[in-house]
């Protein structure tokens, strides 16, 4: 079972399209590049990071709020944030299910 921050990296790359190096594997080293790229979409290219916001289930109301000008942190901070939140949700859901009864018949994808 992979790790959280691995879960990061894997939607990083994926669902983001960040290019990483193999080192960059903890939270301290992604979350700086992660918020760069958001800042980056929010200023080229926002419709296509609400359409990755919708894509990973991050909720429109939060959206909206991290949205709203008396937010205290900057849309990319609290986007960055609410996306970090997201996998971590998403990842405890994967260990909360993995192995038990229910998926001892599922396959894997890769």
């Amino acid at each position: 079972m992979i790790n959280e921050s691995e879960e990061l990296k894997s939607l990083m790359v994926h669902s983001f399209e960040i290019p990483l190096k193999v080192h960059e594997n903890n939270l301290d080293d992604l979350y700086p590049i992660l918020l760069g790229h958001i800042e980056w979409m929010i200023e080229n290219r926002m419709e296509a990071l609400l359409s990755t916001l919708y894509r990973l289930d991050v909720l429109e109301s939060k959206i909206n709020a991290v949205l709203t000008p008396d937010f205290p942190l900057s849309p990319a901070q609290g986007i960055t944030n609410l996306v970090i939140e997201r996998q971590k949700e998403r990842y405890q859901t994967k260990l909360k299910y993995h192995n038990t009864e229910y998926t001892k018949d599922w396959i894997e994808l890769k």
